[in-house]
């Protein structure tokens, strides 16, 4: 079992998302919110969100048989299933294709969410992750570099030395979306998770180097698919993913 702390913002049966962690504006990131809400680190956890996760209001987390429920007073706006995920993930590049990518990402000068907690070029550095993810020569597929900073973590609910599963599940989140945004054809400017199942295999290690990467998988209509995962810098595998996106516009 990988022992993760829960979120200091999770309260007696209740989450509270700061401003801070916001995805589009008014709304919670989708990956902060599923690796809170995340029950298991046994097993893979999907994490569906019913509508717009709100910011600065205590929600109530129910737990049920394999899962867990979250509302916003009688409302329910996301919850959390026991799953089965194995994936057939491409091979980690290297740090400096990372490096490579995330010089190629638009994001810095055209932005769908410029205040979004994980990719947000408008968010200061040490206040959010400011994870840049650029393409890569393989089609369909972008990568950053990712090093998770200790105040950071520490102040989300990590250790010293591991990152905690709510960063986790944020690194998993919107690579994913960059990963559909970049490829050829695709003509959405602007999407929103809906759905996203991960499995966390090791915890990232704090102040390490990691290489995030995302990989475009499919479209139905308005509902877009792709991958993602975390890799160390010797290339095994931290955790991966498989997400349901919606374009809004």
């Amino acid at each position: 079992m990988i022992e993760i702390a829960p979120p200091p913002n999770a309260r007696a049966g209740a989450l509270c998302f700061a401003d801070r962690f916001r995805g589009p504006p008014g709304m919670a990131n989708g990956g902060f919110v599923a690796g809170s809400l995340a029950h298991s680190t046994e097993r893979a956890v999907t994490i569906t969100l019913k509508r717009p996760v709100p910011l600065e209001r205590a929600l109530r987390v129910v737990a049920r048989a394999g899962g867990a429920d979250l509302y916003d007073a009688d409302l329910l706006v996301a919850s959390s299933e026991d799953a089965e995920l194995e994936l057939e993930l491409p091979a980690a590049c290297s740090l400096e294709a990372a490096e490579r990518a995330r010089s190629r990402f638009f994001g810095t000068t055209e932005h769908p969410f410029p205040g979004c907690f994980v990719c947000g070029s408008a968010r200061a550095s040490g206040d959010a992750l400011r994870l840049f993810t650029g393409p890569l020569e393989t089609p369909d597929t972008v990568a950053a570099p990712w090093i998770p900073e200790p105040r950071m973590c520490a102040e989300v609910g990590g250790s010293a030395e591991r990152v905690p599963a709510a960063l986790i599940w944020s690194a998993l989140d919107c690579p994913g979306a960059w990963s559909i945004l970049f490829s050829p054809g695709i003509d959405a400017r602007a999407i929103v998770l809906g759905r996203i199942t991960g499995r966390v295999l090791q915890l990232p290690r704090v102040g390490e180097a990691h290489v995030v990467m995302g990989l475009r998988t499919g479209q139905e209509r308005r509902k877009h698919y792709c991958q993602t995962a975390i890799f160390d810098a010797q290339g095994a595998t931290c955790a991966y993913a498989e997400s349901t996106w919606i374009a809004v516009a």
